[in-house]
């Protein structure tokens, strides 16, 4: 028999690998895209957004957008 809380646990641990993997991902896209369009570095993202927009705080908001337009002005 397996507790809730184990599968709760492993649920979001499985969750947070997943999101480690896809910020990963698009880092190392970026990386590339803005060394081959010689725009120089690119700040890494740093997080991905857990809860809906109009949840997320005015920081969190700030920081999305502001990586949204580094990205699509490096494209």
């Amino acid at each position: 028999m397996v507790w809730r809380g184990t599968e709760d646990s492993q649920e979001d641990e499985r969750e947070r690998e997943e999101a480690e993997s896809l910020i990963a991902t698009y880092n190392e896209a970026m990386a590339s895209v803005s060394q081959k369009a010689k725009v120089g570095k690119v700040s890494p993202l740093t997080f991905q957004l857990k809860s809906a927009w109009e949840e997320a705080t005015d920081k969190e908001k700030e920081i999305c957008t502001d990586k949204a337009m580094e990205g699509c002005s490096v494209i």
